[in-house]
């Protein structure tokens, strides 16, 4: 297709208007513009004087902030289109029919060895990334770019996006979270594209657990995921955490480093950072443990440490009386709570009744217990 530059291909009949009904985006094109590939999903034109025009999303809906980022995703669609020698070039930020665009500059060079560019335009839709991308050699570089602007103008979007919701209150099975503020919950039409995530982190039943994503610009965006699961600690706190911590490892998560524990505001919880891209939280509560999986890039930890520490529970562990016992003789030895019934007390109950005995003895004293005899 990339030859194709080279030539002009007119088509006398007015053009539709087309509607890709996955992406709630409609396209019209100009009049001398003719159609080469039309789904629900993605479309492809052509126009007299040798631009070739694309258009299609990424799943997941990313906040267009930076146009830099986006140059991956067309930097890509070069390589499908078998271009060579691809070199990012100028991208700006701008706004067209009120919505934020990411414009973006490609080179590359093709067939023949000329060389040609690609005009990329990156928008935000419902649930998704639209990319809409014109291409041109560089000898008609001015209708590549004015066609760029001519068709995003044309489009007419049929779903509004979604309002921002990053660091808004998110709930599970006894807890509610308030988000990172670069993070926020999934949305429905995400959800495709979100199981693979959920499926390397072995998660397939999230009845009654909150989603969460943090979107990343033509990249997987990290998930976060907290779930309920039924599981008894007995007391957890900074003195009794490493028990609690091997328990939790052999049931959930294997052979990886030990926890490290998080001062909440009424309890205790766990937190692990096995490895770059993957952390995990455990915090007791009333329905056992809310557990917390991570999955993207990066270092995850503190994420999942501030979700934690911004859930409110919806009552503490449930701890037995033996439990209780058991916590006091094994992580709490040698606290005075402790050692007063089992040595202190002990010791003054001795000091009690040698202080009997010397009382009894002075009093046998005075009574006749000297030698000496008494004055007349």
């Amino acid at each position: 297709m990339l030859l194709a530059l080279s030539f002009g291909l007119a088509s006398a009949a007015d053009a539709p208007e087309f509607l890709l009904a996955d992406l709630g985006v409609r396209v019209d094109l100009p009049r001398t513009w003719k159609m080469t590939k039309w789904s629900d999903w993605d479309f492809a034109a052509q126009s007299p004087d040798g631009v070739l025009m694309f258009a299609w999303a990424t799943p997941f809906q990313v906040p267009i902030t930076d146009a830099a980022p986006w140059s991956a995703v067309f930097e890509g669609k070069v390589g499908e289109l078998a271009g060579l020698d691809i070199k990012s070039g100028a991208t700006r930020l701008t706004e067209v029919s009120g919505r934020k665009v990411a414009f973006v500059d490609v080179g590359f060079a093709y067939g023949d060895g000329g060389r040609g560019t690609m005009y990329g335009a990156s928008v935000e839709i419902a649930g998704q990334d639209l990319h809409l991308a014109t291409i041109t050699p560089d000898k008609l570089a001015g209708a590549g770019k004015k066609a760029r602007e001519e068709l995003l103008g044309r489009l007419e979007f049929l779903v509004p996006a979604p309002v921002s919701t990053f660091g808004a209150e998110v709930t599970a099975k006894g807890l509610t979270t308030r988000l990172p503020s670069d993070w926020r919950p999934s949305l429905d039409v995400e959800w495709t594209a979100l199981t693979p995530s959920l499926a390397k982190l072995g998660l397939e039943d999230v009845t009654d657990c909150w989603i969460a994503v943090r979107p990343l610009p033509a990249h997987t965006p990290d998930a976060m995921v907290t779930c309920n699961r039924r599981l008894e600690l007995g007391v957890v706190d900074e003195y009794s955490y490493l028990a609690a911590d091997e328990v939790v490892r052999s049931t959930f998560f294997g052979k990886i480093p030990a926890a490290a524990p998080v001062a909440l505001a009424d309890r205790t919880g766990l937190l692990y950072t096995p490895k770059e891209g993957v952390a995990f939280g455990v915090v007791p509560d009333a329905e056992g443990v809310a557990v917390t999986w991570a999955l993207g890039t990066g270092d995850l930890g503190p994420a999942v440490r501030q979700a934690m520490e911004a859930t409110t529970w919806s009552g503490p562990h449930p701890v037995g009386t033996g439990e209780q016992l058991s916590y006091w003789l094994t992580a709490r030895t040698f606290s005075p709570q402790v050692l007063c019934p089992t040595l202190g007390c002990l010791g003054l109950g001795g000091a009690l009744v040698l202080g009997v005995g010397a009382v009894m003895g002075m009093g046998m004293r005075r009574r006749g217990g000297s030698d000496e005899p008494e004055e007349a």
